[in-house]
């Protein structure tokens, strides 16, 4: 078990590295989000329209009150929809007062990869047991890196039509970041 907590500190170490150097260095995520000119008259309209934080999908059929299967919403959503083809929508993530950033989301976000690293640990952990190859271990992580990328920006690109320049960075970070890390923890998690 010591093995494994080590190659999850390290690993989410090098991650986490990975993931500060994308967003804050590199130009990884320039064009995640775009620029707008009208980003003035957007927030004010946003915050004069009483909406409260939280994200939203427009346009949209009401759905404050539905709690579980409704066939009338669903009727009332597949209507709208057909209605909106060719139209404009968006979704919008709003929050009604932007906070600073404090440390505590740096440490939540290292938090969170420790907890995904542990995982991959785990269970790159029954690869090194059988005596699996270096190339082996690592492409098992790099099998976690597209999962991951299939079941997250892929399927908000294709579901809820996230733009590819908003995608793509996700992307590049998912395989950059885990085969980065995937050299680590194969190396480090072999049959002594």
């Amino acid at each position: 078990m010591k093995k494994i907590l080590i190659a999850t500190l390290v690993g989410s170490i090098i991650m986490f590295v990975w993931q500060a150097v994308s967003w804050m260095v590199m130009p990884t995520h320039t064009q995640t989000f775009h620029y707008t000119p009208a980003q003035d008259s957007i927030l004010a309209a946003l915050k004069n329209s009483g909406i409260t934080t939280g994200a939203y999908f427009v346009p949209m059929i009401d759905n404050t009150h539905v709690s579980s299967f409704d066939p009338e919403y669903q009727k009332k959503n597949k209507e709208l929809m057909e209605k909106q083809i060719g139209k404009p929508s968006a979704t919008i993530i709003y929050q009604e007062a932007m906070p600073p950033m404090d440390p505590g989301q740096f440490l939540r976000g290292f938090l969170y990869t420790l907890i995904a690293m542990f995982c991959v640990c785990m269970l790159l952990s029954l690869a090194y047991q059988s005596d699996a190859s270096f190339f082996m271990r690592w492409w098992m992580v790099m099998l976690i890196a597209i999962v991951y990328t299939m079941m997250g920006p892929m399927m908000g690109h294709n579901w809820m039509m996230e733009p590819w320049h908003y995608t793509t960075g996700f992307i590049y970070d998912a395989f950059i970041g885990w085969g980065l890390t995937g050299l680590w923890l194969a190396k480090y998690l072999k049959k002594s």
